[in-house]
């Protein structure tokens, strides 16, 4: 039996901290600036943080608060944002791809991508874009600089790195495309999808899945031996119709967490086995769930009358807590094993709970706040 128990937790106001003294030697001044402020940065995990309204990223210290804003990176509505050897890179929906230094509190390139673009990732060398419109796949270089266009005639979506391919899904044409990620970056393998539209992709392991809409099956494909396999996705003997972009799900070991917004449940699917182990019963309909970094708990958002909850699941006693933490959680992300941040929009603030007590650690003002995302220390970068 699941034990829920629901807490409203009261926010605490906390202030910024004071900055440090310069001293009184002019010549020292620069020296001491160097040490007091970015010496207590070294292996401090850091934030970016979109302000989605304003077109811009805020960079928050959980000691120091606010070190840098970055602007007029484009429409990040539905943004991404992504972390590749030392540099934050920032796509906007309108097309825009920034690389953002986060040592030098600067915006060092911007070059446009597309009219509409949706999806980013790496290989060693270059970077990939899936547009939208026109419908392609664009690869640069370090630089920014264009290399390689690839026309599809199709919407892009879930692009993925995965042993020296790339990965994509044609929405409109229903394939999967593999292409080599080095120059000349030649065409591997086409794989026909039914005739539902796919509209997302998760790469779990050896497995590219791609989710469809209105179709109650996710397709599995085995990147190794170039299979494909079908998982039903059932609710009680129905389909389940809704299910949000794959970015969402959880993943921890052999298990993904799969949100279905049209049932107040966490779905989970055995990587291993290839089937659906059983469900978590929410409060509402989910959007993102998250494991910890330790594994042990399981973190749910939710929409609509929902929206200011989080829901904070221990997988090992099989208990659910319910947290009223702010006012409309667009995102969240874990700072670290026990610490989780998140963005509260109509309370324009970015908050720090302890997990699993939810004791309130920090806040910070923060205008319009939705993606939150940890800056990846050396080594741990993603992509």
């Amino acid at each position: 039996m699941w034990k829920v128990s629901h807490v409203r937790n009261l926010s605490r106001r906390i202030s910024l901290a004071q900055l440090y003294p310069f001293g009184k030697t002019r010549w020292l001044r620069p020296l001491m600036f160097v040490f007091f402020f970015y010496f207590p940065l070294f292996g401090e995990e850091l934030l970016l943080v979109v302000e989605r309204e304003r077109g811009r990223l805020t960079l928050l210290s959980p000691r120091k608060g606010r070190l840098a804003q970055f602007e007029s990176l484009g429409k990040l509505h539905h943004g991404v944002v992504k972390f590749h050897k030392g540099s934050a890179y920032v796509l906007s929906r309108d097309g825009w791809l920034s690389q953002v230094s986060l040592s030098q509190f600067k915006v060092l390139r911007k070059a446009k991508v597309g009219k509409s673009s949706i999806g980013l990732t790496f290989s060693s060398s270059f970077l990939v874009v899936a547009n939208y419109e026109p419908g392609s796949v664009v690869i640069l270089d370090q630089q920014l600089k264009r290399v390689h266009h690839i026309s599809t005639q199709s919407r892009v979506v879930g692009i993925k790195e995965y042993k020296g391919k790339i990965l994509f899904t044609l929405m409109d044409r229903r394939e999967i495309w593999q292409i080599q990620s080095t120059p000349p970056f030649p065409l591997l393998s086409r794989h026909p999808l039914p005739e539902n539209l796919p509209f997302d992709a998760l790469l779990v392991q050896d497995w590219y899945i791609v989710a469809f809409f209105q179709h109650p099956s996710l397709c599995l494909f085995h990147i190794p031996s170039g299979k494909i396999h079908f998982l039903p996705l059932l609710a009680q003997g129905r389909p389940l119709f809704k299910i949000p972009h794959l970015g969402a799900w959880g993943v921890s070991n052999n298990r993904v967490y799969i949100p279905a917004t049209g049932e107040k449940k966490i779905y989970i699917w055995n990587t291993q086995k290839r089937k659906l182990e059983g469900f978590l019963p929410l409060r509402g309909f989910p959007i993102f769930a998250k494991v910890s970094p330790c594994g042990r708990f399981l973190v749910v958002n939710y929409s609509g009358r929902e929206e200011n909850w989080l829901s904070c699941i221990d997988l090992l006693k099989k208990t659910r807590q319910d947290w009223l933490v702010g006012r409309r959680i667009l995102h969240f992300s874990f700072l670290s094993k026990d610490t989780l941040c998140l963005s509260s929009y109509f309370e324009h603030k970015v908050k720090a709970y302890k997990i699993p007590s939810f004791e309130l650690l920090w806040q910070y003002p923060v205008a319009t706040p939705s993606g939150v995302f940890v800056v990846p220390q050396k080594g741990e970068e993603n992509g």
